[in-house]
């Protein structure tokens, strides 16, 4: 085979990998998504809690499944229970905006960020600290 052949082939070979490791690891993301808006394992919802902590793991959901997925949490928080979420997130939609552009080509455009503001349509009582130029602490207590 010559050295041109051996190129294309071994390109070839190589797109077709990637290809492949992102049809899996697409497959493997909606997998983890279905079992997270199915709600809790009937384990937990069988519990109350005091505190319910997530740490960068709900950027994935949309804002619907977030504000579904919070509404089952909620449910389950003892009385001056708290649910916690330090997540990549915003006050506004326009620090965001902001964040993504001095990003240019680092940002995630398959994550869907929190923003505070928005979410508190859903939840009026949430608290929202900013720890980083692109993180913070979303804090919703009963």
């Amino acid at each position: 085979m010559s050295a041109s052949a051996s190129a294309a082939f071994a390109k070839s070979a190589h797109q077709a990998y990637a290809e492949a490791a992102s049809l899996y690891i697409e497959e493997q993301r909606e997998r983890a998504l279905a079992v997270v808006t199915q709600g809790l394992a009937e384990p937990l919802r069988e519990q109350s809690y005091d505190f319910i902590v997530a740490t960068y793991s709900l950027h994935h959901l949309t804002d619907e499944q977030k504000a579904g997925l919070l509404r089952s949490l909620y449910a389950r928080l003892n009385e001056n229970g708290q649910i916690l979420i330090g997540d990549v997130a915003f006050e506004t939609r326009g620090e965001l905006d902001r964040c993504r552009r001095a990003a240019g080509d680092e940002w995630d455009d398959d994550e869907i960020y929190f923003v505070a503001d928005e979410l508190r349509r859903v939840f009026p009582s949430l608290f929202f600290q900013q720890v980083s130029y692109c993180a913070g602490i979303l804090t919703l207590a009963r």
